[in-house]
């Protein structure tokens, strides 16, 4: 699949979303952004303790803030990285 056919089909998606689904893909990035944050928070409490768990913290949250970004393009990227991974 091209990078330019999944921009168009995103856009396409994002502008049918009604408010009700707009409300949900709105929380479930407020979710990943905030569980992105807390990770990043522990990885600089463990910084000086443990620092391949404090590395692995902010790995976590690098992830799922690109999750919360891909959410807010289209929800279905992620099941399709996901799909393609396999």
């Amino acid at each position: 699949m091209d990078i330019k056919q999944i921009k168009t089909d995103s856009d396409k998606t994002t502008e049918s979303l009604n408010a009700e689904e707009q409300q949900v893909v709105n929380e479930h990035f407020k979710l990943l952004v905030h569980n992105a944050i807390d990770f990043l928070e522990k990885s600089v409490n463990y910084f000086e303790n443990d620092l391949k768990v404090s590395i692995i913290c902010m790995c976590s949250a690098f992830e799922l803030f690109l999750k919360a970004r891909i959410i807010k393009i289209d929800w279905k990227l992620i099941f399709l990285m996901q799909k393609m991974q396999r």
